[in-house]
């Protein structure tokens, strides 16, 4: 919005230095208003527009960050880094003297906007995905207090024979010792700057572990995926289709999604009512029998 602001700078200015730009006539009744002249003022003022540079370059590092974010390449391994590159922009603009609006951003130290705001994108589940990424410099890092809260994480999302298994392979990890030794091939810089990429190679030596890890890295850190099924809602339910009801508008939706989804593996062909396993069918027998319960046979075209 500001970036637009200043892409009409000159037009607005133009228009404000026009005579006929202090009138607004009403088409309705053939009137003619003054225009505020303070609307004036502000367009042709030199502190104004310096103010929105100012406010267009405080705000540009999370603008940046936020069209990375928006991609349907952003996991959670993301979250963190990119936080901490906004901190870092905006700590260079604090030291420079140049922005002292920044100022108020840190001002408080742990009980300041920045520690606030950023508390809220500390959760465990953000640092174990931090943790697993090969890139980041893990002992330097995390202290005791939040490797206690990773192994409690692991606990919680593993099962109690895969448990013991899952911790050593995160500690062999973390030192870069044993099966993750640094002498290994998928140390390579190529896997390393890709995470999902790189714990598919080590599915073999930490299975376990590259299982929670792919599922860690494939899960998206931005809200595009509902946008998505929002915007294929408003598609299916137009104004030719208003009177579906919720439930069917739901379930066509869900169809709609997933079919995108599996014409992106053609190799693994959908299943179709001839080539059906025998868990499908039972599955299908199932999701039958619960929509004739809760919508009655008479729905069931």
């Amino acid at each position: 919005m500001i970036h637009s602001l200043f892409r009409t700078k000159s037009a607005l200015q133009r228009y404000a230095l026009d005579p006929r730009a202090k009138f607004i006539i009403k088409s309705d009744k053939n009137q003619v208003d003054n225009l505020d002249t303070g609307i004036i003022e502000l367009i042709l003022s030199r502190d104004f527009w310096q103010d929105v540079d100012i406010i267009y370059q405080i705000l540009q590092p999370v603008h940046e960050v936020q069209k990375m974010s928006e991609s349907c390449r952003s996991h959670l391994g993301h979250v963190l880094n990119r936080w901490n590159s906004i901190r870092i922009k905006w700590q260079a603009m604090r030291e420079s003297g140049q922005y002292p609006q920044v100022e108020m951003i840190f001002a408080g130290d742990e009980n300041s906007i920045w520690t606030r705001r950023y508390a809220k994108q500390q959760t465990d589940l953000t640092w174990l995905a931090w943790i697993l990424d090969p890139q980041n410099d893990i002992r330097s890092t995390v202290n005791a207090g939040r490797t206690n809260n990773i192994l409690n994480l692991l606990k919680r999302y593993s099962s109690p024979e895969r448990h013991t298994e899952i911790v050593e392979d995160f500690f062999a990890f973390r030192d870069c010792e044993g099966k993750f030794g640094r002498w290994r091939d998928f140390w390579k810089k190529d896997y390393m700057e890709k995470p999902l990429l790189f714990w598919k190679i080590v599915a073999g030596e930490a299975p376990h572990l590259s299982a929670l890890a792919i599922r860690v890295f494939s899960t998206p850190a931005n809200s595009v995926p509902s946008e998505r099924s929002f915007s294929a809602m408003n598609f299916i339910q137009d104004e030719c289709r208003s009177r579906l009801s919720a439930e069917k508008t739901d379930m066509l939706t869900f169809i709609y999604i997933n079919s995108k989804v599996l014409r992106q593996h053609p190799s693994e062909p959908a299943p179709t009512w001839y080539n059906l396993t025998k868990d499908q069918e039972e599955e299908f027998e199932d999701l039958a029998f619960e929509y004739i319960c809760r919508f009655g046979d008479n729905n069931v075209e």
